[in-house]
């Protein structure tokens, strides 16, 4: 098993992602820590199909500036193979990531960039090294915010959950 989420220890005063890998007993394998000097914070996580572990949340330590999302890509010990943030200057939240049976990952979130004054629903299929494959939006009156993705094994079809707040 393998858990991500946010650690204050090992000097992270920001909070960084923290990725705990457990045996069936649940006693810690061991631990990997992920980040910078500002808040980082692991949302999600997906395993890669070669053991790895993919795992998604939003950074203020890298990018482009506010929150960004951010994406750290592991190999099966847990050590860093490339790490890639996706934003513009304002906010860019990741909520969950799914992996495809290819190798491309999707990451869902929200990102104040693209209507001035409020979140839209974004959609990010990137390839197995991070690159754009294609970004998807939608706005709607209010803030939108995509919290759950999952890449049906069949068929590839993506399927996503959010919510939109004071709008209809």
């Amino acid at each position: 098993f393998a858990l991500v989420g946010q650690t204050f220890s090992d000097g992270a005063v920001n909070g960084d992602f923290y990725l705990i890998r457990i045996d069936s007993n649940g006693d810690t394998l061991w631990t990997k820590s992920f980040g910078g000097e500002g808040e980082d914070e692991g949302n999600s996580i997906a395993t890669t199909t070669d053991g790895g572990f993919l795992l998604a949340g939003t950074t203020t330590s890298f990018g482009a500036g506010g929150l960004d999302m951010y994406v750290v890509r592991t190999d099966l010990n847990g050590d860093t193979l490339w790490t890639k943030t996706y934003g513009g200057v304002e906010d860019d939240v990741c909520n969950d990531i799914a992996m495809s049976a290819n190798g491309d990952f999707v990451i869902v979130g929200g990102s104040y960039n693209l209507t001035p004054g409020k979140s839209d629903f974004i959609i990010r299929k990137q390839s197995p090294t991070g690159a754009d494959v294609w970004v998807k939006s939608d706005s709607r009156d209010g803030d939108n915010f995509l919290t759950d993705v999952i890449i049906e094994p069949s068929t590839q079809y993506v399927t996503v959950v959010g919510y939109l707040t004071d709008g209809p």
